[in-house]
């Protein structure tokens, strides 16, 4: 499986405007990577009423697909971590899963 290169970042606010229903508008939030590639487009406000979600769907949406494969690393090394004459083999599981948290939880 393969996806649109990391890192993502929000690029610009656009209005998409729909063929099929020209009175309907979106005002969107694009995401892209640094190569400008669009991986999409979220929905902020629809015909001028704003959606309050829409900010915080597309700043999740960064923060998870960013950290995706760095959290799966960090939970790869906790289960394979062992306690071995009074050391931890691949480091202390309680700091790695606490340094993933801060970077992933919102405040």
């Amino acid at each position: 499986m393969s996806h649109t290169p990391l890192p993502w970042m929000e690029r610009t606010r656009t209005i998409i405007q729909f063929e099929d229903d020209p009175l309907h508008s979106e005002e969107c939030i694009e995401l892209a990577n640094e190569e400008d590639i669009t991986v999409c487009y979220v929905p902020f406000s629809a015909d001028g009423v704003a959606c309050e979600e829409g900010e915080d769907n597309a700043a999740f949406i960064l923060r998870a697909v960013n950290h995706h494969e760095e959290l799966v690393e960090v939970l790869r090394a906790i289960a394979e971590t062992s306690w071995i004459d009074g050391n931890w083999s691949h480091g202390d599981p309680f700091v790695m899963a606490r340094a993933m948290l801060a970077k992933v939880e919102v405040r």
